[in-house]
């Protein structure tokens, strides 16, 4: 559509519009810029996860069948950003997870000195964690920001029965 294209023509000043397939080129020849607007909304992580595996696969295939070597191929826009954040989101929720359940198990070792203490609390801990994240999982088809603080609250309270239990009965 040449009206939509007419629109960016402002900030890729230099660069000239093909309005035959919406392809922006440069005077060099170096530089192309595509624009595309993806039929799935942009809020939902599948979609954008998909979106993002099949552009990979394309680009892929498109270096494969293509004679230039050396060419960089970048992303950007409202669904390579949320699949973007939604990635670090995951990597960090899964490193705290880890890291709290590691110290939370030194903890136990340094204040009750037996190893065994570990292994009685740490295996209730780890099943309580595996049926939570298996019913967020059902329940709101993946982990999120929201459902991964539940993590941490989890951990503590288990711990907390968990210290009390032990104590009391061991």
């Amino acid at each position: 559509n040449p009206l939509v294209l007419d629109r960016f023509r402002q900030p890729f000043s230099k660069l000239k519009i093909r309005y035959e397939d919406g392809l922006l080129l440069s005077g060099e020849g170096d530089l192309a810029v595509i624009l595309a607007r993806p039929k799935g909304p942009s809020e939902d992580i599948k979609f954008c996860e998909q979106l993002a595996e099949a552009l990979e696969r394309l680009e892929k295939r498109a270096a494969e069948a293509s004679e230039i070597n050396g060419a960089r191929v970048r992303y950007t826009g409202q669904y390579q950003l949320l699949h973007f954040y939604h990635s670090i989101i995951k990597h960090d929720l899964i490193t705290c997870a880890w890291v709290s359940f590691l110290m939370v198990m030194v903890l136990y070792l340094v204040s009750f000195r037996r190893v065994e203490s570990v292994f009685i609390v740490g295996l209730p801990l780890i099943l309580t964690m595996v049926c939570t994240l298996s019913f967020a999982k059902a329940m709101f088809g993946s982990v999120n920001a929201l459902t991964g603080i539940c993590i941490a609250l989890l951990i503590g309270l288990c711990v907390d029965f968990a210290v009390h239990l032990y104590h009391r009965y061991l």
